[in-house]
């Protein structure tokens, strides 16, 4: 309808048009843009949801997981002869964990390096001394050849990498290395024996040769009986030694070895006698062998040591005067309610013992109480000069601090492995101020609080991901035996066994998954299944449990050892290569952050 002489519009200009299409246009680059955005959210919070776990599984396996290593030797004549306080046993989480069993592997250097984040803080971490470490390929309930098959699914956590942020603090030992105390003994008990091999350290300290009662080992040379307390004692344990020769003629003469020369019952009552003599010529209080009533504290505070020695041999003895109907000896009855009594005396004292004189170390702990408050509190005295030698078997110079602890140490004997090493000259020049201690003092919470930092970046897309070498390894990793009568430094690395399953602070991390052999110029693609060949692509040890190919002293065993050739790192068993030039950095995104708590004393909490 024409009104007025004008057409009405029937369509939109083209300017309208323009701005309808902008509008739309910007609508839809918005909606583009902020895909990338939810995508990233969404992923940022799978790793995140990812990082909690394996923070949680850390924590757990630091907290939780088994800390012995009884495979290896732990008592020598000075401290840089074993490795028992190495860093690898410290109580410190990276320490524990970071194992072919419990969790987190370190990244090698060469990829380390490249990776950048914010504040820069990962190589602010791997400048102080830090290292950065993925998640093992499996779960952390323990990692063996066998564990896993080539169809393994890719495991996202191993996108994740993590490290330790806070100083770890000045820990507590595992054992003094010149005397693994505490020492322990059943309760009641004979007096302490240990049969030695003869070298330089136990010469004049045995009791006698028994070779002619128990076959050696072939190649060995003679074995001897060694009477720990008549040595650690000194002249307080003078007589010690005439009771355990009338305790070990009773006893040869009931197994019928021929060294006994009497009755039983007459060896039976030369043993009771022998340790009421011994008592006496301590001037023991009588009330503490006597058996004449049951005991609420020790007699007398004097010579408290003595006191449990002799409890715990006469409630050894008693049974035994009476299973022979002797009724006395010396000034001593021996019926059913005192021998009754000399038990329950002996199992008494040596608990209280134990549980109020921590720093005493003159008579052995209760076997039947062994708890962890028996091991005494010491640490490495950072503020004093150190001691210095030489490493044993070699001209390489050593140095040590010095251990201290809260309390002087009394009574405090000599070592079993080395009983010449323990004189009172040798203690005295051993330990610094006790004033230095700090194990037992007061603290902040943040003194004792370190965090678990996780980021995000994807390493395994470099060349070398799988070829680089491993992350550098301490050397306290590497076991080897105490010193030993004309053994060479290389005998004593060499001739230790490699003991998984005895074994969870040692060797290298990734040992599991490690190449053991060059593998430059193996194809991309190719099968590297576990075995317990040397080729160069089968990983893993020779022999679960026994000489395996990364042990000794050769290049080809301390290539392996040190991962000299890479590892299967995501457990496929294939060799892989990524497309990442190994020029290429890449940015870390930080993921989480998690704090705990950061344990000074070598604990199991659960």
């Amino acid at each position: 309808m024409i009104q007025n002489g004008q057409h009405p519009r029937l369509a939109f200009t083209l300017f309208e048009v323009s701005i309808s299409l902008a509008l739309v246009s910007f609508g839809v680059i918005s909606v583009l843009m902020m895909l990338p955005i939810g995508i990233q959210a969404q992923q940022m919070a799978r790793y995140q949801i990812i990082a909690s776990a394996k923070a949680l599984e850390l924590v757990e396996a630091y907290n939780a997981t088994h800390n012995g290593n009884p495979a290896i030797d732990i008592e020598a004549n000075a401290p840089w002869n074993v490795n028992l306080n190495g860093k690898n046993l410290h109580p410190d989480l990276e320490s524990r964990v970071a194992s072919y069993r419990y969790g987190m592997f370190p990244l090698p250097s060469d990829i380390t390096k490249r990776l950048e984040s914010d504040g820069d803080e990962i190589q602010r971490v791997l400048a102080e001394g830090g290292q950065l470490y993925y998640s093992q390929p499996l779960a952390t309930t323990g990692f063996q050849e066998n564990g896993f098959a080539p169809s393994t699914p890719p495991n996202e956590a191993q996108r994740l990498v993590m490290a330790i942020v806070g100083y770890p603090q000045n820990n507590a030992l595992l054992h003094l290395p010149e005397k693994a105390w505490p020492y322990y003994a059943a309760y009641p008990s004979p007096p302490m024996h240990v049969v030695h091999r003869q070298n330089t350290d136990a010469d004049n300290c045995d009791l006698r040769p028994i070779t002619n009662q128990f076959p050696l080992p072939t190649g060995d040379i003679r074995w001897r009986a060694m009477l720990w307390e008549d040595i650690s004692l000194g002249a307080q344990g003078n007589g010690l030694r005439q009771v355990y020769n009338a305790y070990w003629a009773y006893f040869t003469t009931d197994l019928t070895i021929p060294l006994g020369t009497g009755t039983l019952a007459t060896n039976a009552r030369l043993y009771a006698e022998a340790l009421i003599a011994w008592c006496e010529s301590q001037g023991l209080p009588l009330a503490c062998y006597h058996g004449t009533s049951l005991l609420t504290d020790f007699p007398t505070s004097v010579n408290r040591h003595l006191q449990v020695v002799a409890a715990r041999i006469m409630g050894h003895v008693a049974p035994i005067m009476l299973a022979n109907s002797i009724p006395s000896a010396g000034t001593v009855t021996f019926d059913l309610t005192t021998v009754s009594r000399m038990h329950e005396n002996a199992v008494f004292l040596g608990n209280q013992f134990a549980a109020r004189y921590p720093y005493d170390w003159g008579a052995p702990r209760s076997l039947q109480r062994a708890i962890m408050m028996d091991t005494p509190l010491i640490e490495y005295d950072l503020l004093s000069p150190t001691r210095n030698g030489t490493i044993f078997g070699t001209t390489k110079q050593a140095a040590q601090w010095r251990p201290v602890t809260p309390h002087p140490v009394i009574n405090a004997g000599v070592s079993m492995t080395y009983p010449k090493v323990g004189t009172p000259a040798f203690w005295s020049s051993l330990w610094s101020p006790s004033a230095n201690s700090t194990l037992t003092a007061p603290f902040e919470s943040a003194e004792r609080c370190r965090q678990i930092v996780f980021w995000a970046v994807d390493w395994q897309a470099y060349e070398d991901f799988e070829t680089a070498p491993s992350a550098p390894i301490d050397a306290g990793r590497y076991a080897k035996y105490a010193p030993r009568p004309s053994a060479s430094f290389a005998e004593l690395c060499g001739g230790a066994k490699w003991m998984d399953h005895h074994m969870f602070g040692y060797r290298n991390p990734e040992k599991m998954i490690t190449f053991n052999g060059d593998m430059t110029n193996v194809s991309t693609g190719t099968a590297t299944p576990p075995g317990k060949s040397s080729n160069p692509g089968v990983h893993g040890p020779d022999d679960f449990g026994g000489q395996t190919n990364d042990q000794g002293l050769g290049s080809a065993e301390m290539s392996r050892f040190i991962g000299r050739w890479g590892a299967d790192r995501n457990a496929n068993q294939t060799l892989d290569r990524g497309q990442v030039p190994r020029s290429t950095r890449m940015r870390a995104v930080t993921v989480a952050r998690f704090n705990y708590y950061d344990l000074r004393v070598p604990a199991v909490i659960r």
